[in-house]
């Protein structure tokens, strides 16, 4: 051969190589000038602006979300130009975005607080309180798992943003449960509900906003495994939640009972969930609800339990107890009723007395019932009768408890929960409201008014220098007349008319889905100069492309996102049928919503603001979620998968939504799943059950649910008592979802 020939081919190949390996390098290089410059500290700087929410969370005096959030969001804002040295045009459209962008959360809550107002308006809640307070008859499993559980259930498919835990903790209570543990209780069994949210608002805007290509057999596979992975721990772990409010003696005799009811849930749950992830929480809620009602009416699996227990009449040892506890006229004035008797300042002591034999009920157990101002003493009334002698007769068996086991404490101070658990003052107060209340809502009268009212009465003495309670029976008496059709059909109609518009707009065969988001033909179609170019369809689609002359566009669909279709329908409905027994009218309603939206629109805007930042990458650089994710996912490998539970854990506690925790981190674990080859799909469905979960410790939902229901202590002690199931839920939802992971 010749070799001059074989000298230029052998060049020829080394000069090839040598380009192959320059391309590559500087493939390589943009690459990396795409990340920040330091690594894994990539991750740690761009995660500072959670990091940030969390301090201004967890300190001593939490600053608000409404304020916490937008910082955070400048704080990213600043990083994104400064660290990463990206694009600031399309950091100012993220901001622009993120503003537009929270018009749909903002709507479906505004939405759901209305049909939620709607519901009280027409006393259609009120109906379905009494309703449920008659069947369970005092059964404390019965009353959890009803209310608690099926009830509540119903109440997060409907609307969703921690209003389970707001409303069924203080039902619980007024049933004679204690306050603290009752809101315990429905913190921990939120965690179960949230993944679908209302109308499945975490899962079609908070993961399909973040990753809009993803599709909807993504989105269904996502909703469908984190409800397989939730309702294994509900099944599990329900027992060990009921067992905080009901003794473990009571339970055992109604375990079938309980499993029962939640099967009737969870069941139908993982169906609807196969196929759709819009409405599975509220229609296996109502689903759970009748077949829990029917459990409970013909006490299928339900055992006796202590209240059942007759009290034993009064026999002469008590006559003589009875005779001291008769209540007296006077009380000590050097007592001071708002201070203690030190005249130190305590909370938790009350501003009324029962009777001086039994001195001080503290007011943490009376509060969610009845509103009392300072005064000498407290007797109780009923419109059929006096029921003093029987006030007393409760006061008297106490006391005689007291000369057996020892005396009873008389002073209420705030020296420790456990003091007043145990106090026989507070069981008696349980008792009496137990007794007599019935469920049925206190109304205080002056004492003047109050005798006025009795004038006619002369059967019954009013003591000087007492205030009486009247209990009012309107709702007990005007829906206890036993049930008819109409209230059964016409009083539960916003949540089955709600039911039935989702099922009508979001079944695709039906075709209403693609109407109502049609984007042609136009009504609007303009230019708003360098801000975008807007246009709005004839079936309420408006959209904003261009934003500042970038790519990024924004869309809001007013018939399609749950709003008007079906909240506000589903809401007037019952306020035309019960027109005449309205409480209040239709304007004070919607002053009332604009009122209660204010606080989360701000938050949520700033939410939002702080996501797109997250997200959005540009020419310049990748999404710092991206970057994140990657920096993650090379650093810890697939031990990345032990964190996406607490990352979702991590997003609701400082933004109190599963879907503000679905679009902070959606994309964070999308990028570590396909970098180490794993199933997305199952690593986001892990991370949906974190953001379930995290409700239960989210202090926006502690501080709603404790002020409801009166109870006045520090959020600590709650996030304490809930992060034992919540760590539950970590290690199953983990052990249940890696098959599907490393599928």
């Amino acid at each position: 051969g010749n070799p001059d020939r074989s000298n230029s081919s052998n060049h020829l190949v080394v000069d090839q190589s040598s380009q192959r390996l320059q391309r590559f390098s500087k493939l390589m290089e943009s690459s990396a000038d795409r990340m920040g410059p330091w690594g894994f500290g990539d991750a740690v700087v761009l995660l500072s602006p959670i990091g940030f929410l969390v301090a201004m969370v967890l300190k001593p005096n939490p600053m608000p979300t409404s304020k916490s959030l937008w910082l955070a969001a400048v704080l990213l804002f600043v990083l994104k130009l400064w660290y990463l040295q990206a694009s600031p045009l399309e950091a100012c459209a993220c901001f622009v975005k993120g503003v537009l962008q929270a018009l749909t959360p903002c709507s479906i809550v505004a939405g759901a607080i209305f049909l939620f107002d709607c519901m009280e308006s027409s006393q259609c809640l009120a109906w379905m309180k009494v309703q449920l307070r008659v069947v369970t008859d005092s059964h404390p499993v019965a009353e959890v798992m009803l209310i608690g559980f099926c009830f509540a259930f119903v109440v997060e498919g409907a609307s969703g943003f921690g209003t389970p835990a707001a409303l069924a903790a203080p039902m619980l209570h007024s049933m004679g449960h204690p306050k603290m543990e009752c809101v315990v209780c429905l913190l921990t069994f939120n965690t179960f509900m949230t993944i679908f949210g209302a109308v499945g608002t975490p899962v079609w805007f908070g993961i399909g906003e973040v990753v809009p290509d993803y599709g909807e057999e993504n989105l269904m596979q996502v909703g469908f495994n984190a409800a397989i992975a939730l309702s294994i721990c509900a099944i599990l772990i329900v027992p060990f939640v009921v067992n905080i409010i009901v003794p473990k003696s009571d339970l055992m005799k109604s375990l079938p009972f309980v499993f029962m009811s939640t099967l009737s849930i969870v069941l139908p749950f993982i169906g609807l969930a196969f196929v759709n992830y819009e409405f599975p929480t509220l229609a296996s809620g109502i689903f759970g609800l009748l077949v829990t009602t029917l459990l409970t009416v013909f006490r299928i699996g339900l055992g006796a339990h202590s209240k059942e227990n007759p009290e034993p009449d009064a026999g002469p040892e008590l006559k003589e107890a009875l005779e001291d506890a008769e209540p007296k006229k006077e009380i000590s004035k050097e007592f001071d009723l708002e201070k203690g008797k030190e005249g130190k300042e305590d909370k938790d002591v009350t501003v009324a007395t029962v009777a001086t034999d039994l001195e001080i009920v503290p007011q943490s157990e009376m509060k969610s019932e009845m509103e009392i101002d300072p005064v000498d003493g407290v007797t109780f009334s009923n419109p059929s009768g006096d029921v003093t002698k029987a006030l007393t007769k409760v006061m008297a068996q106490a006391k005689a408890q007291e000369s057996e086991g020892g005396a009873l404490k008389t002073t209420m101070s705030k020296k420790s929960l456990k003091d007043k658990a145990v106090n026989p003052q507070v069981e008696v107060c349980k008792k009496t409201l137990k007794k007599f209340h019935k469920g049925r809502h206190m109304a205080i009268m002056p004492t003047r008014l109050w005798r006025a009212h009795h004038s006619e009465n002369s059967d019954f003495e009013t003591p000087s220098r007492t205030k009486k309670i009247d209990i009012d029976d309107a709702h007990l008496e005007h829906f206890n007349q036993g049930l008819n059709v109409f209230d059964c059909v016409f009083r539960t109609m916003p949540l089955w008319l709600t039911v039935l518009l989702l099922i009508l707009t979001r079944i695709e065969p039906i075709g209403l889905k693609s109407a109502l988001r049609l984007k042609e033909p136009t009504i609007v179609n303009g230019d708003l100069g360098t801000l975008g170019h807007l246009e709005i369809s004839a079936v309420g689609r408006f959209s904003l492309s261009n934003i500042l002359g970038t790519n990024i566009g924004w869309a809001y669909e007013l018939l399609y996102i749950p709003f008007i279709l079906p909240f506000v329908v589903a809401g007037c409905a019952p306020l035309l049928v019960f027109r005449r027994e309205l409480e209040h009218s239709f304007s004070e309603i919607v002053h009332a919503v604009l009122m209660r939206i204010k606080g989360p629109a701000i938050a949520l805007s700033g939410a939002l603001m702080l996501v797109e930042l997250l997200r959005t990458s540009d020419h310049l650089k990748d999404a710092p979620a991206t970057i994140i994710g990657t920096r993650l996912s090379e650093t810890l490998s697939h031990a990345f998968v032990a964190l996406s539970f607490p990352l979702g854990a991590l997003g609701s506690f400082f933004s109190g939504s599963t879907t503000v925790s679905n679009l902070t981190f959606t994309q964070v674990q999308k990028v570590a799943a396909e970098k180490l080859g794993l199933t997305s799909n199952a690593l986001i469905a892990l991370q949906l059950c974190g953001a379930s979960s995290g409700n239960a410790f989210c202090l926006s939902n502690i501080i709603a649910a404790t002020a409801v229901i009166g109870l006045h202590i520090p959020e600590g002690i709650i996030v304490k008592r809930v992060l034992k199931p919540v760590f539950a839920q970590y290690l199953i939802c983990t052990l249940v979802l890696l098959p599907f992971i490393y599928a």
